[in-house]
C-alpha cells in the first residue's frame, strides 16, 4: 500500500504514458510479483471529499488509509478485484508513505501496529533538517510539542 505526499495523488507512483514506460514504481513492483495498491488519502485525489473539520488532526487520516487497506485486503481475499489474481489470504501486508504520507504512516503503524513492515521515504519521526545552502546552519530546530501553541493549526 503506497500513499502519496501532501499535494499529490496517488498517481504519482505511476506517471507513465502511452509511450514512457520506465517512470511507474507501480509497474516496478508489480513486475516483481508485489500487489502494488496507491491510495489516496481522504479528501485528496479520487477519494471522498468530507468536511475539512474531520480532518483537522493527522490521527482520522492515518484510520482512513487502514479503512482503504482493510476494504482492499477484503477485496482481493475475495478474488474480485482481478480474477488472474486468485484469492490473496493473509498476504504480507507493506505500507510505504512519501512525505505526508510517510508522517500518516507513522502515526497509523504506532497506534495500530497494522503493516507487516513499513517504509518511510522523505518524512522524519522526528524532525527533518531540510538542505541549506554551503556555510548556513543545517542542523533541525527543535519540534515543539504537539497542541503548543507553535502547531495548533499545522496539521
Amino acid at each position: 500500500f503506497a500513499y502519496p505526499g501532501g499535494g499529490a495523488s496517488r498517481g504519482m507512483y505511476c506517471t507513465e504514458t502511452a509511450t514512457l514506460h520506465e517512470y511507474s514504481q507501480a509497474r516496478w513492483h508489480a513486475e516483481r510479483g508485489a500487489v502494488f495498491v496507491a491510495c489516496d488519502h481522504l479528501g485528496t485525489g479520487d477519494s471522498s471529499h468530507p468536511d475539512p473539520e474531520l480532518l483537522a488532526t493527522p490521527e482520522p487520516l492515518a484510520l482512513a488509509n487502514m479503512a482503504t487497506a482493510n476494504g482492499v485486503l477484503d477485496l482481493l481475499a475475495r478474488n474480485e478485484i482481478d480474477p488472474s489474481f486468485g484469492a490473496l489470504v493473509d498476504p504480507v501486508r507493506v505500507g510505504m508513505g512519501h512525505s505526508m504520507g510517510g508522517g500518516f504512516l507513522i502515526i497509523l503503524q504506532g497506534q495500530q501496529a497494522y503493516f507487516d513492515g513499513i517504509a518511510v521515504l522523505g518524512s522524519s519521526a522526528f524532525h527533518t533538517a531540510l538542505p541549506a545552502p554551503p556555510g548556513r546552519d543545517q542542523r533541525p530546530r527543535p519540534h515543539p510539542a504537539r497542541n503548543s501553541p507553535d502547531t495548533l493549526g499545522v496539521w
